[in-house]
């Protein structure tokens, strides 16, 4: 099951809009609202709270994955034998469908919700990590992902404004690329004893990386801005 709360309160007085939670299961993804139970008269039971089905939204019996947006959970993406689906979750419906032939066996959004992984079983010669553009629907990254498929989408990070984005692209070595060009990394790491901090080892051993994650830009007293990605 996927959940997800979607709040957006201007001032003290405009009323919030409900918690919603988007469930996925053998029987399909489905949007729920919960509904918190009210107090009662005297001599009578309370309701209690309870998830109560959106009929208004759309449904999607066949969906095998679904996820909310991090970023308030605007949006959510939904991959059915169809394809991908972009819901609207403050008005109900769907934005926009990727038609996609082959299964998807993962995704994941972007911290900003600007930018979808989808990853599929690798068949040779074909690349099967893909990174959307959720706005328009378009592809803008195409990667391969060998290992298996379920995992694929972990293999990419990005920093918390979206400027950067992480890959690795073997056991040894992670490159990183601006989010406005995929097509050329800015700098490839490579897993040796200095970059893990290992030195004194043995010469010829090998070294590779077990994770990788953005650290929180830091700025500096004169204005300067870092970025930094963490290895190991």
């Amino acid at each position: 099951m996927e959940g997800a709360v979607y709040r957006k309160v201007k001032n003290s007085e405009e009323p919030q809009p409900p918690m919603r939670l988007l469930t996925v299961s053998k029987e399909g993804a489905y949007f729920h609202r919960l509904v918190e139970g009210g107090g009662a008269s005297p001599g009578e039971q309370s309701a209690a709270t309870h998830l109560e089905l959106e009929k208004s939204f759309p449904s999607y019996p066949s969906a095998t994955l679904g996820q909310f947006a991090p970023h308030g959970g605007r949006i959510a993406v939904i991959a059915d034998p169809t394809g991908l689906h972009i819901v609207d979750c403050k008005e109900g419906r769907e934005l926009r469908l990727i038609l996609k032939a082959t299964p998807i066996s993962a995704l994941a959004i972007s911290p900003c919700d600007n930018l979808l992984i989808t990853c599929e079983k690798f068949v040779q010669g074909e690349k099967n990590l893909i990174v959307w553009d959720i706005a328009s629907g378009k592809e803008v990254a195409q990667f391969e992902w060998k290992k298996g498929s379920k995992e694929g989408t972990k293999s990419i990070k990005f920093s918390e404004d979206e400027r950067y984005c992480a890959r690795i692209s073997s056991k040894t070595s992670v490159e990183v690329f601006a989010t406005d060009n995929f097509t050329t990394p800015m700098v490839t790491i490579q897993a040796t004893s200095e970059v893990l901090a290992k030195k004194g080892q043995g010469k010829g051993q090998k070294f590779w990386f077990d994770g990788f994650e953005f650290v929180p830009s830091h700025t500096t007293p004169t204005g300067q801005a870092h970025q930094f990605l963490f290895v190991w």
